[in-house]
């Protein structure tokens, strides 16, 4: 399954713990980015656990192995088109989730959830590892 994928934060903390489905399906990437909210995520995440250092060393470690995307005007319009869509069907969506699509959209990449909300938001494509 080649292709360029923009990683949720459920896949990435697969990943960091070692899942062997996610690391195979990873080797079939072509490209693999993670988002700024993503990254944000994960550093909160670790800070709740007790081993903080490996935890944030993994993290840092990630970070500089994968394309961070981070936000610019082009996201803020995918933003603001995929919030008014969400917000007219009363579908909820986290912010941050939000701010993923909007980067998936903007850049065509496949999102890699295990999150079935994401199924709701038009115009994207998913794919659960």
């Amino acid at each position: 399954m080649s292709g360029r994928y923009l990683l949720d934060t459920p896949v990435v903390m697969a990943l960091l713990a070692n899942e062997t489905p996610v690391r195979t399906q990873l080797q079939k990437a072509d490209e693999v980015f993670l988002s700024i909210f993503a990254l944000g995520e994960l550093y909160f995440a670790a800070r709740g656990t007790t081993q903080l250092k490996r935890n944030l060393d993994q993290i840092d470690a990630l970070a500089e192995q994968v394309s961070v995307l981070k936000c610019d005007v082009e996201t803020a319009r995918h933003y603001g088109a995929l919030k008014e869509t969400t917000f007219a069907k009363g579908i909820v969506v986290s912010e941050n989730d939000l701010w993923m699509a909007a980067l998936a959209r903007q850049y065509e990449l496949v999102l890699v959830t295990r999150d079935d909300h994401f199924k709701k938001i038009t115009g994207l494509k998913i794919v659960k590892w």
